[in-house]
């Protein structure tokens, strides 16, 4: 299993500006 960091650093690297929500919804969590 990936790491939280990693997933984070996937979504913003494949979804730069298209990405939002599936970014808030790693981070969210996280906090």
């Amino acid at each position: 299993m990936h790491s939280v960091r990693h997933l984070i650093e996937i979504a913003l690297k494949e979804d730069i500006g298209s990405g939002d929500i599936t970014t808030e919804n790693l981070i969210a969590p996280d906090l």
